[in-house]
């Protein structure tokens, strides 16, 4: 009976649900530690039995209780804790004994993370579905902080060759994203993580690693960590979950970082450059010696010592000069001579508890690791160890308690059992014998693992006692023959020793999760697949596709990579809506699974790119003919709802190994092909060549002597005269930037602006164009010309920053230029990219009296709602929409439609690229305001314009004519 009663005493005490014994009238009689946790919680107050009255909101079930006469009750209720915080709650009232209605069992579920978990899940998998860099990783940490009910949420990566001190690249707190920060990485539980694998710690963050500081002062006290693997098997950093209390569904967010991992250890391996580390002897005995865990280096062929640090000697009671040349058996495991786990057994990896044999005899228990490391070119065991002597005697204590909790155990509704160490069972819960539908007679001495496992699993198991063997816990999930059918159960199993250390029997409890397995499928089925198209995405076309290559590789075969993208679909987005474009992109993967075999893939990137990927190629030759049939296929019409719509695609084509030797050159370079296909006309293939290398080629070589072209002076403005359509008077000029390059001569804009871009190098050369622009302006006015407005571009990166109006009223008063006579021009993208910050700074520069215009309106995508904020003074209609203005039907609709908008909203209108007189008189009859073009003048230097100045002042005032096209 003291046996039986110790048995329940440890399984209630073990259990993590909430569990009360009450009398009839609300006083509490016992609690067990997560009851009594809850209830300071929520209410303040530490219950001591037979004198605190149940709270308030289990008074109000027990009245329901004793009102309905049932034997048992159950209700949900929304609490709110102390902290403010809202908890969602399950509360079952049962008798202990069917004739006794005075003694009763309560037991509280927390359904919060039910309520979270669905919705947490989905708004994860959708976030981050097509999200990259900054935003991936911020949204990943938001949300699995949020869906796991946890305060904190970060992801990490080395900071430094050493791999100390962790870098985080995304960190969400209390619900909000905070600024990235450092901490070293050792004591933490992180070291934990990088150094073993995917790591739990429900509880008890500040005795398990005290010396981490820094989760101390943030009040951690569970924490659930997995490594960052990159595709190289290079560890990268940690993702984890913490909190200020413990974590309840660990499994649950164990499975969760299992299955983001891979996406996000991809996302940081493209942010981060490879770092190899060289360690040497000195700095691996720094390490060794710092750590503050037990750590001997031993010869693996005669397992003497070689070496140790000073706080294993110090737990053996002994000096570094007394263990190093002895045998490692007189310390730890001093019974298995013949039998070590590595150089014996041959295991990789060695991984359990272990007594250590002090100076004066006494034992030590811990948690040894010993593996494998290469010292000095040779092969060294590494065996590290952890004192769990404290952790020893709580288990020890808890043994002491067992017999007043098994009518509590009895009740549980989680499955509940006891065996002997060789697995035959010694008890039963009752819902373990309503899930399995036998007696507990019949079942107790029968083995448990047959009950609950399916033949087939059983076939390849392993004993009791060799599963569990001398670890502290053991976690399995098993599909089970119940009484239900098949359902999942996660078995958590222990041993329980005896004073001696001696394991003597194994507790365990299981719970179905088969709805978790179901969720978790589904998660994975979100992760590797495009959540529009169900193709797959980006990680797993790479995944096929490096597959492929080592396939080819092996048998002397081709692969071909197409990358598609869809012509016009733009248009198409934005003119019938993002539900109409999804469904265009649906309808198009499954023409294209249609043009290829099924051992062939088809993948989605994101956005209108496809990939196809066409492995086991015996020769180049096919690839043409399924080119071609998905040209065809994809011209063809498509009925989308009450719409006709026609797209075409622009296909770039790479072969392995002719055009790349793995996935990402092959990528690549299909992608460069795709864009030469775009440029020969769309609806077109082309094949990678050596050719668009040497474009790549010559954009390095711009790139790279862009960088001092502005102290050399090669750059130069050219300057292109605005005339007012009523008056035929010249309303302005714009200046435009030009490179003379030592070796290429004139540069053309569109080579060497996006590069500019790009490169950051916008910044600094727009601000010379600024301030070149306003000096001529001012020269020209010395020389005795009318004040003209001058009119520059500001690029999107120019306009991002915080001191642009500092700067350029800066420029206006070295320069002299009166604000009224600058006009800046901005383009659509640039105004979009984040209105509200666009709103202050154009109100910024309007005060100044600075004229502000919208550059190439009608190519971006602008929001009238936004639009009507912004004190814009002028639309510029793109040339693109000018050039066949008197021809398009479409081109002449869109410009009318520009031109109404602009003056509804008391804004002028100037018409870019009027080439001749029919599109100049188009838009006069238009009512255009202003015109600009080769008709009116080419781009000129200074000093031919400033000759066009003096010869208007003696003419008539009028443009036209003066310079001519």
């Amino acid at each position: 009976m003291e046996q039986a009663s110790d048995c329940y005493t440890q399984i209630v005490e073990a259990l993590p649900t909430p569990i009360l014994l009450l009398r009839h009238n609300g006083v509490i009689l016992h609690a067990n530690a997560p009851a009594a946790c809850l209830l300071e919680t929520l209410e303040g107050i530490i219950p001591q039995p037979e004198i605190t009255l149940a709270p308030h909101w289990i008074m109000e079930e027990l009245e329901c209780y004793h009102s309905q006469g049932l034997p048992s009750h159950q209700a949900e209720k929304s609490l709110i804790s102390t902290t403010n915080s809202h908890s969602f709650v399950l509360i079952s009232i049962k008798r202990l004994r069917p004739d006794n209605d005075n003694l009763l069992l309560v037991t509280i579920n927390d359904l919060s993370k039910l309520h979270l978990v669905e919705d947490g899940l989905r708004q994860l998998v959708e976030g981050i579905s097509e999200a990259t860099g900054e935003k991936f990783f911020q949204f990943l940490a938001l949300h699995l902080a949020k869906g796991l009910d946890a305060d904190f949420a970060f992801i990490g990566e080395f900071a430094d060759s050493e791999r100390t001190i962790i870098q985080t690249v995304a960190v969400a707190a209390d619900g909000a994203i905070h600024a990235n920060f450092r901490f070293p990485l050792a004591e933490t539980p992180c070291e934990q993580v990088l150094t073993n694998g995917l790591r739990i710690y429900p509880k008890a963050i500040p005795e398990l690693f005290p010396l981490d500081h820094l989760a101390l002062e943030m009040g951690v006290e569970s924490y659930i960590g997995i490594p960052l693997v990159s595709s190289r098997r290079i560890t990268l950093g940690p993702m984890a979950v913490f909190s200020r209390r413990p974590i309840r569904e660990t499994h649950l967010a164990a499975s969760m970082l299992q299955v983001f991992a891979v996406r996000a250890a991809s996302e940081l391996e493209r942010r981060q450059a490879e770092r190899v580390l060289k360690e040497t002897e000195a700095r691996l005995k720094t390490i060794v010696d710092s750590v503050h865990t037990g750590i001997l280096v031993i010869d693996p062929e005669n397992h003497r010592i070689v070496d140790v640090n000073e706080l294993a000697a110090s737990s053996l009671g002994r000096t570094r000069e007394e263990m190093i040349g002895t045998s490692c058996h007189r310390f730890i495991c001093p019974n298995e001579e013949g039998r070590c786990p590595i150089t014996d057994l041959q295991q990789e990896l060695d991984n359990e508890e272990r007594d250590l044999i002090r100076a004066d005899g006494s034992r030590l228990p811990v948690i040894k690791t010993v593996s494998r490391v290469v010292l000095d070119g040779r092969e060294h065991l590494l065996e590290s160890f952890v004192d769990i002597s404290r952790r020893k005697q709580v288990e020890n204590s808890l043994k002491e308690s067992e017999e007043r909790y098994r009518m509590l155990v009895e009740n549980q509704a989680d499955l509940v059992i006891k065996t002997d160490m060789t697995g035959n069972l010694l008890f039963v819960s009752p819902s373990f014998c309503k899930l399995f539908g036998q007696t507990e007679e019949k079942l107790l001495g029968k083995a448990l693992l047959p009950v609950i496992m399916l033949p087939e699993q059983l076939a390849t198991a392993a004993g009791m006692e060799q599963m569990i063997c001398s670890d502290t816990s053991y976690y399995r999930e098993y599909l089970s023959p119940t009484r239900e059918g098949k359902r999942w159960i996660g078995w958590a199993l222990r041993c329980i020793f005896n004073q001696s250390g001696q394991a003597e029997a194994i507790i365990g409890m299981g719970r179905d999760i088969t709805d978790r397995k179901t969720a978790e499928s589904t998660i994975e089925q979100l992760a590797y697949h495009d959540p529009v198209t169900g193709l797959p995405n980006r990680t797993l076309l790479h995944d096929r596709l490096q597959l492929a290559i080592n396939r080819a590789e092996r048998d002397s075969q081709g692969v071909a990579i197409l990358f598609l993208d869809l012509d016009r679909f733009k248009a198409i987005n934005d003119s019938l809506g993002h539900a109409m474009g999804d469904q265009l992109l649906r309808l198009v993967g499954n023409r294209l699974l249609d043009c290829v075999r099924s051992s062939d893939t088809v993948a989605r990137l994101g956005g209108d790119e496809f990939v196809v990927l066409i492995s086991a190629l015996d020769n180049d030759h096919a690839v043409g003919s399924v080119v071609m049939k998905i040209l065809e296929q994809l011209c063809e019409p498509y009925q989308i709802d009450d719409h006709e719509v026609y797209t075409s695609s622009s296909i770039g084509i790479s072969l392995f190994p002719r055009d790349g030797r793995d996935a990402e050159e092959l990528l690549k370079n299909a992608d460069m092909a795709m864009y030469q296909a775009k440029e020969a006309g769309r609806n077109t293939c082309h094949f990678f060549s050596p050719e668009l290398n040497m474009r790549a080629t010559e954009r390095l070589l711009l790139e790279s002597t862009m960088r001092r072209a502005l102290e050399r002076e090669e750059f130069f403005l050219v300057y292109q005269p605005q005339m007012e359509l009523r008056s035929g008077h010249i309303a302005g000029i714009e200046a435009l930037l030009r490179w003379r390059h030592p070796d290429l001569g004139v540069v053309p804009p569109n080579n060497f602006i996006p590069i500019a871009e790009e490169t950051g190098l916008i910044v600094p050369l727009g601000e010379w164009v600024l301030a070149e622009a306003c000096r001529q302006a001012v020269r020209w006015q010395q020389e005795g010309q009318p004040p003209l407005r001058m009119a520059v571009n500001v690029s999107a990166r120019q306009f991002r920053q915080r001191n642009l109006g500092l700067r350029i009223e800066k420029i206006l008063m070295e320069t002299g230029l009166d604000p009224a006579l600058l006009e800046l021009e901005l383009t659509e993208s640039a105004v979009m990219e984040n209105p509200e910050e666009a709103i202050l700074t154009l109100r910024q520069l309007k005060k100044m009296g600075i004229t502000l215009s919208i550059d190439d309106f009608g190519t971006g995508y602008s929001s009238l709602s936004h639009l009507k904020h912004f004190p814009i003074d002028r639309l510029k209609i793109d040339r693109s929409f000018v050039k066949h203005v008197t021809r398009d039907h479409n081109d002449a609709t869109i410009a009318e439609a520009i031109i109404a908008l602009a003056h509804s909203m008391k804004l002028t209108v100037v018409a870019e690229g009027i080439e001749h007189s029919e599109q100049m008189e188009f838009m006069h009859q238009r009512h255009c305001d202003t015109m600009q073009g080769y008709y009116l003048s080419r781009p000129v230097t200074a000093e031919e314009f400033g000759t066009f100045l003096k010869r208007l002042g003696e003419s008539d005032g009028k443009a036209h004519g003066l310079l001519g096209g």
